[in-house]
């Protein structure tokens, strides 16, 4: 072998060890680095996910369970606007008539909502700078939670040829979110307990410079199972679908606490709104 084949077997050499190392390089510096950056930003999903899983997940069960109640159980006699201008200072008699009760149970059930708001918000502002949609269950739970919210903002779901005629009341999506924030307590980064509830918003003499958490009074205020005059109360359906929805998003969130109980729940209302799209009510059930 003569000195130029083997100068040009050194160059040849010398060009392929440059190109492997340039191409080494860009493989660690740009796909490790990519790749190290997605994990790090799943990861991040992850643990936001997993610190707001269970406060959400029991925020939703007292949520389904009593607006179950209000829709299925005809003795609901406890969101009549007229509580609200009341204030028993105690339980007068062991009846689900007694005033200080109904009134307890008007707040509690106008707390659970806006706590539910509260969390969602909450979990919100924490993921906003993150890539949310790329796992399979943040993808589920985020759609779930837009059902529910869907359910309470969209006006076009009453499909009925006189919707005009019909009850109801809307919490714009904004506004929820603008409830949510009002239940924000900033130094915790959580959610007002009951009693702060009540201290910041209920209690004699408490702030009433808040225009948003006085919105639920309107979709919660003499809504009753129905029957009658209240046949025509298109809030009942939100309620159906708040249910159905609900008990889905507990499912998501844990399996294991979906009870015999809130399954009924769901069936119940899966037929009820088929039954409403059956008729051209409902835009849709899904």
């Amino acid at each position: 072998m003569d000195w130029e084949t083997i100068l040009g077997l050194s160059v040849l050499g010398a060009f392929v060890t440059t190109i492997g190392s340039l191409i080494a390089t860009v493989v660690k510096d740009f796909f490790f680095a990519r790749s190290l950056e997605k994990w790090k930003s799943r990861q991040q999903l992850r643990q936001v996910y997993l610190r707001f899983r269970d406060p959400l997940l029991l925020t939703t069960i007292e949520l389904v369970n009593r607006i179950a109640e209000i829709t299925f159980e005809s003795s609901v006699n406890f969101l009549e606007a007229r509580l609200l201008q009341s204030h028993p200072l105690r339980m007068t008699a062991n009846s689900a008539d007694d005033e200080y009760y109904q009134r307890y149970k008007f707040i509690s059930t106008r707390y659970r909502l806006c706590a539910w708001f509260g969390w969602v918000e909450l979990y919100r502002q924490e993921v906003a700078y993150l890539d949310s949609g790329q796992q399979k269950t943040n993808g589920d739970f985020e759609h779930l939670i837009g059902s529910i919210r869907a359910s309470l903002a969209d006006g076009h779901l009453n499909q009925a040829d006189d919707w005009l005629d019909w009850a109801d009341s809307l919490i714009f999506r904004e506004e929820q979110r603008a409830i949510g924030e009002s239940m924000l307590d900033s130094q915790r980064r959580s959610v007002l307990g009951y009693g702060s509830f009540n201290e910041k918003f209920i209690a004699p003499g408490s702030c009433l410079t808040n225009m948003w958490i006085p919105i639920t009074i309107n979709f919660l205020s003499d809504l009753k199972s129905v029957s009658g005059e209240n046949a025509r109360d298109f809030r009942r359906v939100r309620c159906l679908l708040v249910v159905k929805h609900g008990v889905s998003l507990i499912e998501c969130l844990n399996k294991s606490r979906v009870t015999p109980r809130l399954l009924e729940h769901q069936r119940r209302a899966e037929r009820e709104l088929a039954v409403m799209s059956a008729k051209a009510v409902l835009i849709t059930s899904g």
